[in-house]
């Protein structure tokens, strides 16, 4: 081999061993190249410092955050982790696989940290010391039992730290600090023991799942508590002479039951700063505070007694999700339950009897309740509600409040508070509700009060359905109120029955009222209110209205009223309409009156009709109304303007009925002297002497009031829409009801014109119109129908003759033309589709529009849908360009295929010629349906030219021609030199020397054990 070429296949060989070693490098894992450790050395271990909990030599475990210097490390006896007991009180210790016990008094502390072990004391006891800090610790291990031990003089009595499964059962320990203390703990259970402690009875930190269940507690502060706990248990337990009988801080999912700590002198149960705690069946009778919880949430407390508590029974700050159910409260020297400041909270068949101040207080609520609660004989509230958002009382009984100026339920500047269904009774104010708005009683029975119902300075109150019987003073009450309503309101035997003072815009309706001792309904300086439909029965007034303004009387029914059934002092624009007053002293009595009307009445049987003093009344009407068989009407004129009472609407309205001035009706007519009758007495009626006042044209028969309407009736318009009627001397009247009454109690016998108002999109088969009434009801029918407007959808992109349709709202229509027209009422989301012809799409294709009143237009725009045509050529050289035309358009390429996007249809087509070569088809038509076409082209060369050679052939036989030209000239240079003599190596002389002259030999090596080379045989160049 030349050199030049072994040298190069040296290096070649090179970089592939290179590149093999590399490539082993890179692939091989981290740990084949980290360092290891010699034969026999020792692997480096790493120190750190023991975590809290664990043992190290010189140490006994975890010490308090306040550490302190254990001065005798001698006096811990320590079971170890592997079971190995070390110690001073070894030789008190008995061990039986694993089950270790006392065998006599010990003194100092015990450890123990072996797992799955028990140790008993066998009523054996272990006397510590405070330095020692405990006497037995369970440390930093699991499944160990503990029963029958005493233990005594230490700050912690029993001490279980950081261990899981851990269980001290029938022991006792007095300690300093706490009795039982289990910190970083998990699931331990302490049962049946007894803690006589300064601190702490009880107590879990920082732990999960601990159970102290059937202990006995008696601590100079707490007897159990969690802190940073969760999942505590106490349950069954005692807390005997504990300031605080049980308490979880910071904690969550505390569950407390069947516990007792009446002995507990501050708290019984204390939930501070903590989440989802319970309390059920739990006792603390006695205390300052039976519960007290602060900022905490979704706390339930049931069936527990905290009587007597010499403070709250329950007090509830700051927290929320606060249920208080079938709780005892009773007793409290304060209040029964106090709940401030919170939202969500609920307080639910409770018992707060003979509490101090309230039975119930909910202060600075939102969105809480009192339901089914009773606080009877309370110092002053019942239930009091405060400062409070969306508060409810449901099904409750406040009763037999203590206090002369008590309440049964007290509510002050709050909004939106209710009352469900409340019975209130005996106090002296049944409901007190001062600066409210949006309040509501609704269903509440207030009984032997003072007042039942008392509503100062609130805004929009409603008293509904609610009921008052032996009342005092009076039985609902509105002061300084606004947009009050009263209604359905049942009150039996009470002073007065209702008043409104200083209040505007008020309601009361539908109420059953009996005011023996003085009025039904009385407002004083009262405006714009209204009393419709009330029955007022043996009140000796039944409607007394006092400088009000604007009140509005009707439908209601008085009878029996020993003075007056309604009595108007000072009123402004008072109407009195369509009432009832019967077996009464006087209809109506009217003094320093103005503007009022008094229209389409019974006054029947009362001594006197009326009673008005003319002299200070003026600008009224008294019209259509009867008096029957009344005792007569006294007026006191003196002084006053002739006629400022008019008792007639003129001919042909008409005046009253009096039943003691029926006929004749024989003449009709302004004069009565036109033949034939109108329903209009003939002669005048002198209600005064010497006819001052005169009812000009009485009623020969007496109205029936339910029939003095004329009614409109729409028919046909959906429902909401809104029309209007315009009626006489009314104003428009807009509703969506399909009835409309005009009640015509000032209007008589004549024709009366209208006007209907149609809703936008709609027409009325009667616009104006005139109503002839004769004192019966008129009906008048008006019949809606929809105005249609068109939707015109539109296009201008297809050829003629192509069809296209539309559906609309469910109709289709079809067109060759450029639009298709509907026609609909106003209306909301019609939905459309349009079909185009085939071969063509639409945009929009479907859609909805709205019609409000005016036509609508869509555009719609059409176009053709195109497929692809391909032509595929074969035979031809790469990059020969070759041609095709298609519907008369031509198209070049060097390629493979020449493509045309078309519509639907039959084209023609023609192929180019190349020159050559024959093709394939060369012309012809295809047709195109939908999905494109391919059409195969074939180019086959002519045989006249089959030898022809393109560019690139002539290339590459230039190239094997060049290749073939230097491997004979390699050839010929070899044979040159002749091949060196057989044995003879060819040799280079190494650097520096010369060649060998001419004709000699090259000097050879010296092989192993020669001294020297041996002589060169002759050679030379051939």
């Amino acid at each position: 081999m030349p050199r030049r070429a072994a040298l190069v296949s040296i290096v070649l060989v090179g970089i592939l061993v290179v590149s093999l070693l590399a490539a082993l490098v890179a692939g091989a894992p981290a740990t084949a190249r980290a360092p290891t450790l010699a034969t026999g050395a020792a692997s480096p271990t790493a120190t750190a410092s023991p975590a809290r909990g664990t043992t190290v030599p010189g140490g006994i475990g975890w010490a308090p955050a306040a550490a302190f210097v254990r001065p005798d490390i001698s006096a811990y006896t320590f079971i170890l982790p592997t079971g190995e007991v070390l110690g001073p009180a070894t030789g008190s210790i008995t061990n039986v696989d694993g089950a270790y016990s006392l065998n006599a008094d010990v003194s100092g502390a015990i450890v123990d940290e072996f797992a799955n072990s028990s140790f008993s004391g066998d009523g054996y006891t272990i006397t510590s010391t405070a330095s020692l800090g405990f006497a037995f610790q369970v440390n930093t291990t699991e499944n160990v039992s503990v029963s029958d031990l005493a233990v005594s003089g230490a700050d912690r009595g029993f001490e279980v730290l950081n261990s899981t499964d851990v269980s001290v059962t029938e022991s006792s320990a007095a300690a300093s600090g706490a009795g039982f203390e289990v910190i970083d703990g998990t699931a331990n259970y302490v049962s049946d023991d007894v803690a006589d402690s300064t601190d702490y009875g009880f107590v879990a930190n920082d732990s999960t799942a601990i159970r102290f269940v059937g202990d006995t507690a008696d601590s100079d502060r707490v007897g159990y508590a969690g802190i940073d706990a969760s999942e505590l248990e106490v349950g069954y337990d005692i807390g005997v002479g504990d300031a605080y009988g049980a308490g979880v801080y910071f904690g969550s999912d505390a569950d407390f039951y069947y516990d007792n700590f009446n002995g507990s002198l501050d708290q019984g149960i204390e939930i501070e700063y903590a989440s989802a705690a319970f309390a059920d069946y739990d006792w603390s009778v006695g205390s300052e505070f039976g519960l007290y919880e602060l900022f905490s949430d979704y706390v339930y407390v049931e069936y527990s007694n905290f009587a007597g508590a010499l403070d709250t029974g329950s007090y509830v700050s700051y927290s929320s999700y606060t249920y208080l159910l079938d709780d005892n409260f009773s007793g409290a020297a304060v209040d029964g339950a106090f709940v401030n400041h919170g939202n969500y909270n609920q307080v639910s068949y409770d018992t707060a009897n003979f509490a101090g101040f309230d039975g119930f207080f909910l202060g600075n609520q939102t969105d809480s309740q009192s339901w089914y609660d009773v606080g009877d004989h309370d110092g002053w509230n019942g239930l009091e509600v405060a400062d409070s958002d969306f508060v409810t009382s449901e099904y409750s009984s406040f009763n037999d409040t203590r206090a002369s100026d008590g309440n049964g339920s007290f509510v002050k500047t709050t909004t939106n508070g209710e009352l469900w269904s409340d019975y209130l009774g005996g106090d002296d104010v049944g409901l007190y509700v001062l600066g409210t708005a949006d309040f509501e009683a609704y269903d509440v029975n207030a009984s032997y009060d003072n007042s039942s119902f008392l509503l100062v300075e609130d805004e929009s109150p409603f008293l509904l359905h609610d009921s008052a019987y032996d009342v005092n003073l009076t039985a609902a009450e509105v002061d300084y109120g606004s947009e009050y309503q009263v209604g359905y309101l049942n009150v039996t035997d009470a002073t007065q029955a209702f008043m409104s003072a200083y209040s505007s815009n008020g309601d009361i309706y539908g109420s059953t009222l009996r005011a023996l001792g003085s009025i039904g309904i009385t407002l004083v300086i009262d405006t714009d209110s209204a009393i419709v439909d009330n029955v007022i029965t043996n009140s000796p007034t039944g409607i007394y209205l006092l400088a009000t303004i604007g009140t509005y009387c009707y439908g209601d029914n008085v009878t029996g009223a020993t003075s007056g059934g309604v009595d108007l002092v000072g009123a402004e624009e008072a109407s009195l309409l369509e009432s009832n007053v019967s077996d009464s002293l006087y209809g109506f009595y009217m003094i320093e009156s103005s503007g009022t009307n008094v229209s389409g009445n019974w006054f029947y049987a009362d001594t006197d009709d009326f009673e008005i003093y003319a002299s200070s009344t003026t600008a009224s009407v008294v019209t259509w109304n009867n008096f029957i068989d009344g005792g007569g009407w006294v007026f006191y004129y003196s002084g006053g303007t002739p006629n400022a009472v008019a008792f007639d609407e003129g001919y042909p309205g008409g005046g009253n009925y009096w039943s003691n001035h029926t006929g004749p009706d024989e003449f009709s007519g302004p004069g009565q002297n036109l033949p034939g009758p109108d329903g209009i007495v003939d002669t005048p009626m002198n209600i005064s002497l010497p006819g001052d006042y005169v009812d000009h044209y009485p009623l020969a028969r007496a109205l029936d009031l339910n029939n003095l309407t004329v009614e409109f009736v729409a028919e046909g318009l959906p429902s909401g829409a809104i029309w209007g009627v315009q009626f006489w001397n009314y104003q428009l009247f807009n509703t969506s009801d399909p009835v409309v009454d005009y009640f015509l109690g000032t209007a008589g016998w004549q024709n009366y014109s209208y006007a209907i108002h149609a809703p936008a999109g709609w027409n009325a088969s009667i616009t104006a119109g005139t109503v002839h009434f004769v004192g019966s009801a008129v009906v008048v029918d008006i019949a809606f129908t929809p105005i249609n407007y068109t939707v015109t959808f539109t296009q201008s992109s297809l050829p003629t003759g192509f069809a296209w349709s539309v559906t609309f709202d469910g109709q289709t229509e079809s067109t060759v033309g450029p639009r298709l027209t509907f026609e609909v009422p106003n209306g909301t989301a019609y939905p459309w589709q349009v079909t185009p012809p085939p071969g063509y799409v639409v945009t929009p294709t479907n859609g909805s529009v709205d019609v409000a009143g005016a036509a609508v237009d869509v555009p719609l725009t059409f176009r053709a849908v195109t497929y692809t045509v391909t032509f595929a050529q074969s035979g031809l050289a790469a990059g020969t360009s070759w041609s095709a035309t298609f519907d008369g358009q031509p198209e070049t390429s060097t390629g493979t295929t020449i493509a045309f996007t078309v519509p639907n249809g039959t084209y023609d087509f023609s192929i180019g010629n190349v020159s050559g070569y024959s093709v394939t088809p060369r012309t012809g038509s295809q047709a195109v349906a939908g999905p494109g076409a391919s059409i195969t082209v074939v180019y086959t060369a002519n045989a006249s030219s089959s030898s022809a050679l393109s560019g690139l052939d002539w290339l590459l036989i230039a190239l094997v021609i060049v290749l073939a030209v230097a491997v004979v000239l390699l050839l010929i240079r070899g044979r040159s030199k002749a091949a060196p003599a057989s044995g003879v190596a060819n040799w280079t002389p190494p650097p520096g020397s010369t060649a060998p002259p001419a004709g000699g030999s090259p000097p050879p090596s010296v092989p192993p054990g020669v001294s020297s080379p041996p002589p060169a045989p002759d050679w030379k160049e051939t």
